[in-house]
């Protein structure tokens, strides 16, 4: 018996954030040989399969992507998908970009140009998915909720094995070195904007 296909998709009406913006998000159980592309695309989108199974096709080569399985289009990639003709799968995905999108990307397991990664906690990934969807809308309300689920999710991946590790100072450093840089902004733009009598 074939499942019922289904899509629910959300594409913000607002994306003119320059740090980080929710481009698109959704869920979608594909009818068999459901395909997108070859196309490039000018925003990160990342999809996490639930169930079945499909195929990313780039310029260099083919993937399979079973359940359990994350994959990553890059900002102007050449690149297409296509869900299995006998077990098509079924996927939760997020569009993003920002100034910030790319340095983010570089905390998480495809930094090191991996297509295809496997979360260690894939219940989890696909909740976060999910509350970021959940969220959607155009009102700042909304827009806000949408981005903190993109900060909490990109978290999650940074912790995903194969991350890279980088040697940061430690966040109470950081908390004073802000405090400090604060200051002295504050302190010239006093003594800039002082009236002398």
């Amino acid at each position: 018996m074939e499942k019922d296909t289904y899509k629910f998709s959300y594409k913000s009406a607002n994306q003119d954030s320059f740090a980080l913006s929710v481009y698109n998000t959704g869920y979608q159980r594909c009818e068999p040989g459901y395909s997108w592309g070859m196309a490039t695309r000018d925003h990160y989108l990342l999809h996490f399969v639930t169930e079945g199974k499909g195929y990313l096709t780039t310029p260099t080569g083919s993937f399979d992507i079973p359940a359990g399985g994350m994959f990553l289009i890059r900002p102007g990639e050449l690149c297409g998908y296509v869900a299995d003709r006998r077990v098509p799968w079924e996927y939760y995905w997020v569009g993003f970009n920002g100034a910030e999108a790319h340095r983010m990307m570089e905390h998480t397991p495809f930094a090191a140009g991996e297509r295809v990664i496997f979360p260690a906690a894939p219940d989890h990934i696909r909740q976060s998915l999910k509350q970021i969807y959940d969220a959607r809308g155009n009102s700042p309300a909304a827009e806000a909720r949408m981005l903190g689920g993109l900060y909490l999710f990109l978290a999650a991946l940074m912790e995903e094995p194969g991350a890279p590790k980088l040697h940061r100072q430690t966040t109470a450093r950081q908390y004073v070195d802000k405090a400090i840089l604060f200051i002295s902004r504050t302190t010239s733009w006093i003594s800039q904007t002082r009236i002398s009598p």
